[in-house]
C-alpha cells in the first residue's frame, strides 16, 4: 500500500482517503474554556477601546467545526456590530470539513455549548431529526471552511490574522515541522497579536 501511495499523483483520491483515515479529529465545543473567556474578558474590550473595524481569526485544525462555531457564537454575542469578523477554519481531512460545513451535530454534544448561546445559534431538530441540532445561518455566515495542509509552504490566505488557534495540533508534529509551521504562523499574524496553543504543547 505504501508503494502504491508513492506512485500516485498528489491529488489522487486514494491519497485523500489515506489522510482522512490517518488523521485524528477529537474536538468539542468551547474546548479549553479559559481561551474563550480571555477573548471575552480581555480581547473584546481591547478591540472596542482601540476602535477596531474588523477581526480575522484562523482556526488551523478545525476538525468537524466545533472550535470555529464556538468562536462565532462568542463573537456574535459579545462583539459590537461596529466590528466585523471573519473566521478561516482549515483542516486536511475532507470528511470532517464536510461535517463542519453542514453544522449538524448529535444532541449529546449540546451540553458542551453554554445555555446563553442556545437561543442565538442553535436550531433543534424535529420529529425524526429530534436527536440532532444545527448551527444556524447567522453563526455559520462568518466562517469559511477550507482544506489546508499545515505542513505545506504557502499561507492559507493572503490576509493577516488577529488570532490564530493552533490547539492540540503540535503534539503530533516533529520539532522541525513545528519550527516551520511557527514561522508561517508568525508571518500570518498581525504585529503583537496572538497564537493560542494548549498547556501540553510547545512551539519549540
Amino acid at each position: 500500500y505504501r508503494k502504491l501511495l508513492t506512485k500516485l499523483p498528489p491529488q489522487h483520491i486514494e491519497i485523500q482517503n489515506f489522510i482522512n483515515t490517518l488523521t485524528t479529529n477529537k474536538t468539542d465545543f468551547f474546548r479549553e474554556p479559559q481561551h474563550f473567556k480571555y477573548i471575552q474578558d480581555i480581547l473584546i474590550p481591547e478591540w472596542i477601546n482601540s476602535r477596531k473595524k474588523s477581526i480575522n481569526i484562523w482556526c488551523c485544525a478545525t476538525s468537524s467545526g466545533e472550535e470555529a462555531y464556538s468562536l462565532s457564537l462568542l463573537l456574535n454575542k459579545y462583539l459590537p456590530h461596529s466590528i466585523s469578523f471573519q473566521i478561516l477554519a482549515t483542516d486536511i481531512n475532507t470528511i470532517v470539513l464536510d461535517k463542519a460545513r453542514n453544522g449538524v451535530y448529535s444532541l449529546s454534544k449540546l451540553n458542551e455549548i453554554p445555555s446563553e448561546y442556545h437561543s442565538i445559534g442553535i436550531v433543534m431538530g424535529e420529529k425524526h431529526l429530534s436527536n440532532w441540532f444545527k448551527i444556524n445561518n447567522k453563526i455559520q455566515k462568518n466562517i469559511i471552511f477550507k482544506k489546508y495542509n499545515l505542513t505545506g509552504h504557502n499561507p492559507p490566505e493572503n490576509v493577516l490574522f488577529d488570532i490564530v488557534f493552533c490547539r492540540n495540533v503540535l503534539i503530533y508534529f516533529s520539532s522541525d515541522t513545528i519550527k516551520s509551521l511557527m514561522i508561517r504562523i508568525h508571518a500570518s499574524l498581525k504585529q503583537d497579536d496572538l497564537l493560542f496553543i494548549v498547556n501540553t504543547e510547545s512551539i519549540q
